[in-house]
This record gives structure tokens, C-alpha cells and sequence, in this order.
């Protein structure tokens, strides 16, 4: 009896780089957001794997909490943690942005990118 096999789908790693952990744990911890760090692997992003086989990056989970609705103070302690001015800040909320939130993203002199749900799944 012999055994056959073929390989349906091929799935890259993800490799997080350090630097990016680093800052999305800088980040976090500016917000005074909660980290934790799990030790298995998440059952979702395989095709992330792509992307960090050619560049730096890091795959991360967020939880929307218990007050969903994004505030302007919370992107003013995001706009805080953007050093360089190649800094890009993406904020992704499960919820929404209070109207004061998305002016104070459009107007920050830095990159602020807001995604609520809405827009999440439509990307």
C-alpha cells in the first residue's frame, strides 16, 4: 500500500520583525491599551506571510474594548508616538470615530489613517 500525496495550497510563514513589534507595543502602550502577546499562532492572515517574506512588518489583533467610538484624544496619543516624519499611523477600531476624532486625524500634521469597521470590510 502505497501513500500519495499533492500539495493543494502554499502558505508563507509571517516572520514579525522586532522594530515593528517594538513600535506597535510603543503604540499600544501610548494609547494605554492593553498587550498581550499570545503563543500560538492566529488562525487568520496567512497571506500576511507574503508580505513579510519581502518586507518588515508585524501582524497584530485588535479588540474594540468596551467604549467602541474613538475619541479625538485617542488620536492625538496616536499622532504622539509618530517620530519621523515617514511615520504613517493607522488606526483600525472595530467601532467608529467620533466626529472630532476624524478632524483631528485630518488635520494632524502627521499621517493619520482612520479605518471603522465600515470601511474595514470593504477593503
Amino acid at each position: 500500500m502505497g501513500l500519495e500525496h499533492e500539495f493543494l495550497a502554499h502558505f508563507y510563514a509571517n516572520e514579525n520583525d522586532a522594530d515593528c513589534v517594538n513600535a506597535v507595543r510603543r503604540a499600544a502602550e501610548s494609547a494605554q491599551l492593553n498587550v498581550s502577546e499570545q503563543s500560538f499562532p492566529f488562525k487568520w492572515g496567512e497571506d500576511f506571510g507574503i508580505i513579510t517574506s519581502r518586507f518588515k512588518g508585524c501582524m497584530f489583533g485588535l479588540g474594540s474594548g468596551e467604549n467602541d467610538a474613538v475619541s479625538s484624544d485617542d488620536i492625538q496619543k496616536l499622532a504622539g508616538t509618530l517620530k519621523r516624519n515617514i511615520d504613517v499611523g493607522i488606526f483600525v477600531s472595530a467601532g467608529t470615530f467620533l466626529k472630532p476624532a476624524v478632524k483631528e486625524a485630518e488635520d494632524s500634521r502627521e499621517h493619520i489613517e482612520h479605518i471603522d469597521f465600515e470601511r474595514l470590510i470593504s477593503l
